[in-house]
């Protein structure tokens, strides 16, 4: 092999490389968070609800962080512990870029989060809900949690309000959904309706 040709296919292998690790790195999800009341210690979860799978971190110095392979055909969930408080998780469609969220305590509500484009669309749809529905994209998971809270204790009126909150919440966000659909063909997060 000539020097030349030698030359030639290093070149080629540099080149490939390089586009390779480009096209990786834009299929790349990162979540970096900063909430000054958490606790150094405490464990994060990221779980990919559609393939089942979680990974998780540790809180360090007030932050956290995920490096994760993006799949905007998934629903995430970030949350703060295997139990967390109504305010220590937020679900998300969530493709290749990157996620920032920053606030001022140690739950997830107030916070802003900034990023990649899914980040605006996602609190597009959010502040859509909360118009048409009366509340926002986490809320069928609260009621979901309240759900649970109150037939652990035993609390049949709180069940019977919860119960129809939810339905409530449904009929008016399949309406919702429609609309959403209608005037977002194209967004993966329509897949998810409201």
């Amino acid at each position: 092999m000539t020097r030349k040709t030698k030359r030639n296919l290093l070149w080629t292998i540099l080149l490939v490389s390089s586009s390779a690790t480009q096209l990786l790195a834009q299929q790349q999800l990162k979540i970096n968070a900063e909430l000054p009341g958490l606790k150094d210690g405490e464990k994060v979860y990221l779980i990919d609800y559609v393939k089942q799978q979680m990974d998780s971190t540790r809180v360090e110095n007030h932050k956290f962080e995920f490096m994760a392979k993006a799949d905007s055909s998934s629903l995430y969930v970030v949350q703060v512990g295997l139990q967390p408080k109504e305010d220590q998780y937020f679900y998300m469609d969530m493709g290749a870029g990157e996620l920032k969220v920053s606030g001022k305590g140690d739950s997830f509500k107030g916070a802003a989060f900034t990023g990649s484009p899914f980040v605006a669309k996602w609190q597009e749809l959010d502040v859509f809900l909360q118009q048409q529905c009366g509340a926002g994209i986490n809320h069928i998971s609260e009621l979901t949690q309240k759900l649970g809270q109150a037939q652990a204790v035993g609390d049949a009126q709180a069940l019977e309000d919860l119960q129809k909150q939810y339905l409530t919440y449904i009929e008016k966000s399949k309406v919702a959904a429609k609309e959403w659909i209608a005037k977002n063909p194209d967004e993966p997060i329509s897949a998810y309706g409201c």
